[in-house]
């Protein structure tokens, strides 16, 4: 059982480095082990319910340059969960004394959750983000076995410099992703060689018309593999080919950038592992690649490397570099180079504090209009990001806290967007930011 233990650690730090969360989610609702209490046992399924209310005050709601819109901010959160049982509860209900808990056919996980936000502007409009989860894994023990998910997710907080109003309405700045995909799974006897080979589909959906033209959807294939030649490091590599395609629903709003239907390709291998008992790491290195009908495609190196030290179980600290390309609205791509620092701390088994940073330069390719000229006042955007962002959270009990948070967020650049983009609007802010955003709140969860 310590072995498990240690070894899903370690697992998690390459997990923690491929990950990432938006300015709009809240820490606990993104952290499984936050997010849900004790949780109701139902027949084979745990139930984990949970309701939350915050306070929050925005310094630069609409991301602007100059004379930013403040607001103060209104947020209700309801979410539920359910799942399988646990090993611990499988162990002390299906089980006599001295028995093992017995294999199950079917590892399954849900969830749904809804957040109101309101806005003390009226340039804001209320809304409703949302998130919802499926997944499940038939013949989770087994040297074969197959893995299905789902995931949706509806964004809502406005993600640009104030947008041009339709018809004098103000946009819902409302943002629909889902992904479905399914992944076969193979392992050695011990699980000492792993691997899995995997489809995700993709839709991102915009739904205001002024953002119509950058709704996409896109297919990625992808091969996993793993082999542990030590008991707890692992030599690892990462295979995916995407295709990515750009739809407008009706072709009625002219496109304000050039976005090219395109493929990108990449390949990392690298070690995921532990140096002592307290220190894991992750180093990955690898190929990338995208390739556009118009303008700039981009073929480079990237790179993932982590540490993760821990030398207790009430605190943890994590420090790491990425190197990736991944989609722009503007000049088809964005190669990001991102330092990151984050660490937790558990104090009297109540007191939670936390704290993560994030420095990053970036840049895209040719930014172009769909006619060939300039979009901005220089070739390519160039960008300096800097996140900052401290966390706590106080329980009364195991099942109610409170919480707080504050946060700053900055774009630094000389770009401006200067074509005339006639109606349309960048869903990307123009001419740099710099944000606070603090929240203060009580949740309840089971």
């Amino acid at each position: 059982m310590l072995f498990a233990h240690r070894l899903a650690w370690v697992t998690s730090v390459a997990l923690l480095i491929l990950s990432s969360t938006s300015v709009e989610a809240q820490g606990w609702m993104s952290d499984r082990s936050r997010r849900e209490g004790p949780g109701f046992r139902i027949g084979n399924l745990e139930l984990h319910p949970g309701l939350g209310i915050e306070g929050g005050y925005d310094t630069n709601v609409f991301y602007e340059d100059q004379d930013p819109q403040s607001s103060f901010l209104l947020r209700l959160t309801a979410h539920v969960d359910v799942a399988t049982l646990g090993p611990q509860r499988r162990a002390e209900g299906e089980t006599r004394e001295g028995e093992e808990p017995a294999q199950r056919n079917i590892d399954f996980r849900a969830g749904a959750a809804a957040s109101y936000y309101h806005f003390f502007i009226d340039q804001a409009r209320d809304n409703v983000a949302a998130d919802a989860y499926l997944a499940a894994t038939i013949n989770p023990q087994g040297r074969f076995s197959f893995y299905v998910h789902d995931e949706f997710s509806r964004t809502i907080r406005p993600f640009i410099d104030r947008a041009p109003d339709t018809d004098g309405e103000v946009p819902t700045y409302a943002r629909n992703r889902n992904v479905a995909g399914a992944e076969l799974r193979l392992q050695s006897a011990g699980g000492v060689l792993k691997g899995s080979l995997g489809y995700d589909y993709t839709l991102d959906h915009f739904q205001d018309d002024i953002f119509a033209y950058v709704n996409s959807h896109q297919h990625e294939m992808r091969l996993q593999m793993s082999w542990r030649f030590l008991p707890e490091t692992a030599l690892i590599s990462v295979t995916q080919a995407t295709r990515q395609n750009y739809y407008n629903d009706d072709g009625s709003v002219p496109a304000a950038s050039l976005l090219d239907d395109h493929w990108r390709i990449g390949s990392k291998i690298g070690l995921n592992g532990a140096v002592t008992r307290t220190l894991a790491f992750t180093a990955l290195v690898g190929y990338a690649g995208g390739f556009y009908d118009v303008a700039d495609d981009f073929d480079n190196v990237e790179v993932m490397a982590g540490l993760k030290w821990r030398p207790r179980e009430t605190i943890s600290a994590g420090i790491g570099y990425d190197r990736r390309f991944q989609p722009s609205f503007i000049g088809n791509f964005q190669r990001r180079d991102r330092i990151y620092l984050n660490g937790q701390m558990l104090l009297g088994g109540a007191f939670l504090l936390g704290a993560d940073l994030a420095l990053a330069f970036a840049e895209t390719g040719l930014a172009l209009t769909d006619d060939g000229e300039l979009l901005g006042n220089s070739d390519t955007r160039k960008d300096i990001y800097f996140t900052a962002t401290l966390y706590s959270e106080y329980r009364f009990t195991d099942w109610l806290g409170v919480t707080a948070s504050i946060g700053y967020y900055g774009d630094f650049t000389d770009y401006e967007y200067t074509f005339d983009t006639g109606g349309a609007a960048i869903p990307d802010p123009g001419g740099g930011y710099q944000k606070f955003e603090a929240w203060l709140g009580l949740r309840a969860f089971y």
